[in-house]
């Protein structure tokens, strides 16, 4: 079944990123949805079960910032387990088209629980100068409990509860990351790696895996593979939209991060998906992905986002889409 959510659910109907708490937080099942005009939340445990209450709560942009414009609208969702170094206390990570960030507590949430840092200071909010000012494209927790904040043109911030100052520092193209336009982030903790997707519309994408001091990157350029004298064109060309780990135990296949690709809008069929066996680190583990079933309309491949079905419990199967 499909569920369709719109006004007056959404606070918006444009919806930039999506978010589930996991289960094993032990909060209530939440969903959380960022939009063009603020953040929703929907608790329900079952969609499928048409007779259960769906709690719907809405909260503007307004509500976030005494000055509107200076937040935009929200792009990019993330969730921050309880831990040690955060008193054991979740937080709901939103990042903004304006380039600030809100850190917000998931107990009893309300704007006002928010703590919001963005790079000109405006707002009355933290000023931080080595903070972006350019539309934040992703949030990634990483599992040594740091949160790495990929913008438009400013690289990556990352923020340590555990660092000195201000605690946040920040990582620019040509410092451990290909360029400062980083559109995708993924931690694969089981390697002590991050993926890093870069990209932005003039330029090809380049794919870094570096580890979380970022002094030790290896580079996927398109046509390149970790052996740029290889010639294997295993990555298309293309914009990094998305990054995807299906995890290894979840399925009845083996262990692949996927990637997805939105055509340059100067280079014909550039655009696609591709997916590597981790821990990647040979040529022979990437692989280009035939796309042509996608196809509705002219846009086959403009692919957006990836996230992966796993097989229904009682199924009898691990398989998934």
């Amino acid at each position: 079944d499909a569920y369709r959510f719109t006004l007056p659910e959404l606070v918006d109907p444009y919806v930039n990123d999506i978010l589930v708490i996991p289960n094993s937080s032990g909060l209530a099942p939440y969903k959380f949805f960022a939009t063009q005009n603020g953040l929703s939340r929907l608790e329900a445990n079952n969609l499928a079960n048409p007779a259960e209450a769906r709690i719907w709560s809405n909260w503007t942009t307004a509500e976030f910032t005494t000055i509107p414009d200076t937040i935009g609208g929200f792009t990019a969702l993330e969730f921050e387990p309880a831990s040690g170094s955060n008193d054991n206390t979740p937080y709901l990570w939103i990042g903004t088209e304006s380039g600030a960030v809100a850190r917000c507590r998931l107990v009893s949430f309300h704007p006002a629980s928010c703590v919001i840092w963005n790079g000109c200071g405006a707002g009355g909010h933290t000023q931080i100068g080595r903070f972006p000012d350019t539309p934040i494209l992703d949030i990634e927790y990483i599992a040594n409990e740091e949160i790495w904040v990929g913008s438009f043109g400013d690289g990556i911030a990352v923020y340590d509860p555990d660092g000195p100052g201000d605690q946040w520092t920040e990582v620019q193209g040509g410092q451990g990351i290909p360029n400062a336009f980083v559109t995708s982030i993924l931690d694969d903790y089981e390697n002590t790696r991050v993926w890093i997707g870069t990209g932005d519309d003039s330029n090809d994408s380049v794919l870094a895996t570096c580890d979380y001091s970022v002094a030790n990157c290896s580079y996927w350029d398109e046509g390149d593979t970790i052996d740029p004298a290889s010639g294997i064109a295993q990555l298309p060309k293309g914009n990094i939209t998305s990054i995807y780990w299906v995890r290894d135990g979840f399925t009845d296949t083996d262990d692949y991060i996927y990637f997805s690709l939105s055509p340059l809008s100067t280079t014909p069929n550039s655009g696609g998906l591709s997916r590597c066996l981790r821990p990647c680190t040979d040529d022979t583990s990437f692989e280009l992905l035939d796309t042509s079933s996608f196809e509705t309309n002219h846009f086959k491949d403009v692919v957006a986002s990836i996230r992966f079905l796993y097989g229904a419990p009682d199924s009898g199967t691990n398989a998934g889409y």
